[in-house]
């Protein structure tokens, strides 16, 4: 437990000095920007590509784990249109994009990496391929779609945002290239470990330096309900995950941490897109991170990882 808590202190600390370096000058909204590229473009994919890599137990069945991960966005997006209705309003964007999707490469994937085994990390790497779907692209062309009155999905828009992701690339890439029997040479590996090792600081770095939380009184209720939802859904999939989905445990607890983890930080930016409340919809993404700064160590002690 106290190496668990130590880990935990260690990402707290490293996003509080993406904070101050921040408010003190040392990093700006473009050096910000830029540890992003540097995670979504560098050490998020080569993490992947590693840890596929070093992981023997991969099977088709891992497959399952992605479409799973699409069905639980795609139901999350359905609960989201059923809460705010067929009345518009100016807030519905906020719902929208604030509901669906998981921050897990830029953020639940550095604590799996270093709380759970190989298969851990493969399992929310699977995961997560699913989820991009939604979060990366499908989401924006379903709302815009929506609100330009068409029915069904922008699939041409969707597809362009697919290709251009690094992360979904290097999951689907990896998975097929394993599942083939592909295997990658040791010295690759060894060459992009470095790399690989350094997305937990990145990330937690580009979360602090991103991290803005304006908490005006407007913003309270809805911020409530979304993270309200958002925390209902996410403790009955982790019910149902861990009593009735019959998978091995680590696999298992890797979901479950997924599950807590925040909304996709790309939401605020397509709540903007579509001339919503980007201020409450960042205001909810910060929220939510310290939300899963607490939850997701929290579960690591419930669900005995590591002990």
């Amino acid at each position: 437990m106290f190496d668990i808590i130590c880990k935990a202190l260690s990402f707290v600390c490293i996003i509080l000095l993406g904070i101050l370096f921040r408010r003190i000058g040392l990093l700006d909204e473009k050096m910000a920007i830029g540890i992003r590229n540097v995670l979504m473009y560098l050490t998020l994919p080569c993490s992947i590509i590693t840890n596929f890599a070093v992981s023997s137990d991969i099977d088709i069945t891992l497959g399952l784990i992605m479409v799973w991960g699409f069905v639980v966005d795609v139901g999350m997006m359905a609960i989201a249109y059923l809460y705010i209705g067929r009345k518009p309003s100016d807030k519905d964007s906020v719902y929208l994009f604030g509901i669906p999707s998981f921050n897990i490469g830029a953020f639940a994937l550095p604590f799996v990496q270093n709380f759970l085994p190989g298969m851990g990390v493969v399992t929310a790497c699977c995961f997560d391929a699913g989820n991009a779907i939604i979060c990366t692209g499908g989401e924006y062309a379903w709302v815009t779609g929506r609100k330009s009155g068409k029915k069904g999905i922008d699939l041409k828009y969707c597809a362009k945002q697919l290709v251009s992701s690094p992360a979904l690339i290097a999951y689907v890439g990896m998975f097929l290239f394993t599942i083939l029997g592909g295997k990658l040479h040791p010295r690759i590996i060894s060459f992009l470990s470095p790399i690989a090792q350094a997305n937990t600081f990145v990330a937690m770095l580009m979360i602090g330096s991103l991290f803005q939380l304006k908490l005006k009184k407007e913003y309270l209720s809805h911020c409530a309900r979304v993270l309200s939802i958002r925390f209902v859904i996410a403790t009955l999939l982790a019910v149902f995950t861990y009593y009735m989905m019959p998978l091995p445990l680590i696999e298992k607890q890797a979901l479950i941490l997924l599950y807590f983890a925040p909304l996709s930080a790309i939401a605020p930016a397509y709540v903007a897109m579509v001339d919503g409340d980007s201020g409450m919809a960042s205001c909810i993404n910060s929220l939510s991170i310290i939300i899963s700064l607490i939850m997701i160590p929290l579960l690591t002690v419930l669900l005995h990882i590591g002990l």
